[in-house]
C-alpha cells in the first residue's frame, strides 16, 4: 500500500502523510469515545467516517474493517462503546508500531534527496 501511496504522492509526502495519521490516531479515536459516552450519533458517525477513510488512505486495513463494521450496527449510538474503543486502540497501536518499524528500516529506500 505504501509503494502506491509514495508513487501518488512521492516518498516524502506519503511517510509525512502516515506520520500524521499515526500521530492523529489517539485524537480520532477520543473523538469517537467522547460521541459514544454523549450518545451524540451525528458526531460519531463522523468521526467513524473520518477514521474509515483516513485509514483506507494510509493502508491501515484493519482499522478500516473495523470502523466499517460499527458504521453497520443500528442505531449505532446505542451500542456499547468499550469493545469497539478497546479494539480500534489496539489497532492503532499496532499500525503506529509497525510505520515506526518501517520508518526506521534502514534497507527502505529512499527516493528523495
Amino acid at each position: 500500500m505504501f509503494a502506491a501511496l509514495a508513487e501518488d504522492l512521492g516518498h516524502a509526502v506519503a511517510m509525512s502523510f502516515l506520520a500524521t495519521f499515526t500521530s492523529l490516531l489517539s485524537p480520532r479515536i477520543g473523538r469517537i469515545d467522547a460521541a459514544f459516552k454523549q450518545k451524540d450519533r451525528e458526531d460519531l458517525i463522523t468521526a467513524l467516517l473520518s477514521l474509515q477513510a483516513s485509514a483506507t488512505m494510509a493502508g491501515a486495513a484493519q482499522l478500516q474493517k473495523t470502523t466499517t463494521r460499527a458504521l453497520m450496527a443500528d442505531p449505532i449510538e446505542d451500542q456499547p462503546p468499550e469493545p469497539l474503543i478497546e479494539q480500534l486502540t489496539s489497532e492503532a497501536q499496532d499500525f503506529t508500531r509497525a510505520f515506526r518499524s518501517f520508518e526506521k528500516d534502514p534497507g527502505f529506500p529512499r527516493t528523495d534527496h
